[in-house]
């Protein structure tokens, strides 16, 4: 329909159209997109030299309202492509944090280039619309390519064009889940935010907590939840009052709660995660992808409480939530934590397709440093726990630190490119420092652990009773046992209140139970928790392995071991391996130390109870390569 002929189809329906409302005592009007046509219309025949300026003016108004994309867009009709850039970049673009990419995205495509003074401002637009697609090559490209004018721009467009680059470097660090990466631009974009007045970046001064709750995020992904609990909770205050809210109260608070529970802290975890699922219930879905961290963190909770069944459930919930939710850290933790929750139940072929699956996502995101250390703690676990292969668990941890290495060598480089911080080696919470300590104990160096755990025992929650544990046991080989009953004793403090039993379950040595007797009989501290723990390790427990040896047996006391239950002589043995029977004998003594056994008969009894034997053994065995039956091993590399 042609300009002429619009007022005539306007006037037609005038009689039946309401086409301004007031909108209660707000001082807006809500009108008729047929009222603005017309409007529009009257003003490019009568007054057309006017346009560009009240679009200017109207622009203005909007963006001080906090309607950035349409203030973007009068600005754009100005024809002023300045204003617009300036638009976009102070205000408009904050609204990629808010759900409006699509719309950002066709925006900025709306602006033309006019001229070199502005062409880096619009690079970094550019790159903003592209990353709203998930152009992200396309991004990476344009950023680049801005890095090398934005200098000559004066301040404060220099400042909030950079503050754009970082928003998107950040945003481009979360696709391969580079934590350090994101921390680094997150904490760039953080210092540039807070040198700004609320005048220079209208938009952006609505949502100040966002570089904050970037830096949270890439806290937790590289092992410092302490960190990033704080950097979380500074975002939810920093949006408390603005446009950013609910989505603040939901988000971070979740990122907030998995924060707590990694760092140990559940006693506040729980509430701050509870609160966040009943808070989306009360929004039409419990399992919205905003809730996937909340779930996580429960199900982390429940893990180390033990609390199977309802552990089950939380696990469905969570991983309906993160279906919908793009975060591989959650992504990667639902399949440790399922895993383990298999393996404990006896499922070792499902607990290691879950490990094979968390590899699969590490292999898409290979930035997620700490996710990455989980699922090698796990491995490392399973192989001593389940596989009882020293030499294997030995070489995951070799390959992973040798990936370690690579990867921080690469993040600063990267970060030396970009002028962002460079990433710090230690974490907070390594989860490898309990599986090195293990590991240690398990090939005999039990004098080496209480000083590789030394920094884990100040760890609240279940790092710092998986330390003490574990150190209970070394002083326990050393045949220290008042050394022994103290640190059992530790252990129980750090994890009563919380009533963490998983720490206890997953040591899965039969030794940990007489130390656990030895210091209900002589300290009786935490009676109630320890009586509990003895029914869960002496029960009927549905594990793989009820019980672990905390030194490995050979391939030749394995062979040696296999032909107990038929009853043959010492000789008849030998002759069977082709060895003297003395060197039977000196095996034989090995493996009774290591079972904790004086007699052929608890010899059998204990390998038959963690699974040494296989099944149907009878004089005709004649096995002579010491495997067991049917045991898979995981693949060396994490």
């Amino acid at each position: 329909m042609g300009a002429e002929a619009l007022p005539h189809s306007l006037r037609a329906t005038w009689g039946n159209v309401p086409l301004m409302v007031a909108l209660s005592d707000t001082g807006w009007f809500r009108h008729h997109p047929l009222l603005l046509q017309l409007l529009r219309s009257r003003l490019r025949e009568e007054h057309p030299e006017q346009i560009a300026g009240l679009h200017a003016r109207a622009s203005a108004w909007f963006e001080s309202k906090g309607e950035w994309l349409t203030a973007l867009d009068h600005a754009i009709e100005s024809g002023d492509t300045a204003l617009a850039i300036r638009v976009g970049l102070r205000s408009a673009t904050a609204e990629f944090h808010a759900g409006g990419r699509e719309p950002l995205a066709a925006a900025i495509d709306r602006i033309q280039a006019s001229g070199p003074a502005d062409q880096a401002e619009l690079l970094v637009l550019r790159a903003m619309g592209a990353k709203c697609r998930r152009e992200y090559q396309t991004a990476t490209d344009l950023l680049a390519r801005a890095a090398l004018l934005l200098g000559d721009l004066p301040e404060p467009r220099r400042s909030i064009a950079m503050l754009n680059v970082r928003i998107i470097e950040a945003a481009l660090a979360r696709v391969p889940g580079d934590g350090d990466r994101l921390l680094g631009a997150g904490l760039a974009g953080a210092s540039l935010l807070a040198g700004l007045e609320a005048e220079d970046a209208p938009g952006w001064s609505n949502f100040r907590g966002v570089p904050s709750a970037l830096v949270g995020v890439g806290y937790l992904w590289s092992g410092r939840p302490a960190a990033a609990a704080a950097s979380l909770s500074e975002a939810r205050l920093a949006n408390a009052g603005g446009a950013f809210k609910e989505y603040a109260e939901l988000t971070h608070a979740a990122h907030t709660a998995l924060a707590l529970v990694v760092g140990g802290d559940t006693a506040r975890a729980r509430p701050m995660a509870e609160g966040v699922i009943s808070a989306a219930s009360g929004r039409g879905s419990a399992v919205a992808p905003e809730t996937a961290q909340a779930w996580l963190a429960l199900a982390l909770i429940l893990q180390q409480e033990d609390q199977r069944a309802e552990l089950e459930r939380v696990l469905t919930s969570a991983e309906e939530a993160a279906a919908h939710a793009i975060d591989p850290f959650v992504d990667v933790f639902l399949h440790v934590i399922r895993a383990r929750h298999l393996w404990l139940l006896g499922e070792v072929a499902g607990g290691a397709r879950q490990v094979a699956q968390a590899r699969g996502v590490l292999a898409e995101y290979p930035g997620l440093r700490y996710a990455r250390r989980a699922c090698t703690a796990l491995a490392v676990w399973g192989e001593l726990t389940i596989y009882r292969s020293v030499e294997t668990a030995a070489k995951i941890l070799a390959d992973d630190d040798l990936c370690e290495q690579t990867r921080l060598a690469q993040a600063r480089a990267s970060s030396a490119r970009s002028n962002l911080a460079s990433p710090e080696d230690a974490m907070e919470a390594d989860p490898l420092t309990i599986m090195r300590a293990r590991l240690l104990l398990a090939s005999g160096q039990p004098q080496a652990v209480r000083e590789a755990l030394e920094d884990a025992t100040e760890r609240p929650g279940a790092i710092g009773t998986c330390a003490w544990v574990t150190i209970a046991l070394a002083e326990d080989r050393l045949r220290r046992d008042a050394r022994a009953t103290a640190a059992i004793g530790r252990a129980l403090d750090a994890s009563a209140g919380e009533h963490l039993l998983m720490p206890f379950r997953s040591a899965n040595n039969h030794r940990l139970v007489e130390i656990l007797r030895r210091h209900r009989e002589v300290i009786s501290r935490h009676r109630a928790f320890v009586d509990e723990i003895l029914l869960v390790l002496d029960g009927p427990v549905a594990c793989a392995v009820t019980t672990s040896l905390t030194e490995p047996l050979t391939e030749r006391e394995e062979a040696v071991l296999v032909y107990l239950p038929t009853m043959r002589s010492n000789a008849e043995i030998a002759e069977a391996l082709g060895i003297s029977v003395n060197t039977v004998k000196q095996h034989l003594k090995s493996v009774h130390r290591k079972l904790g056994v004086s007699s052929r008969r608890e010899a059998v009894r204990i390998a038959r109870e963690m699974n040494l034997l296989p099944e149907g053994i009878d004089d005709g065995l004649g096995s002579q390569n010491g495997q067991t039956s049917g045991t898979r091993r995981m693949p060396a590399s994490p």
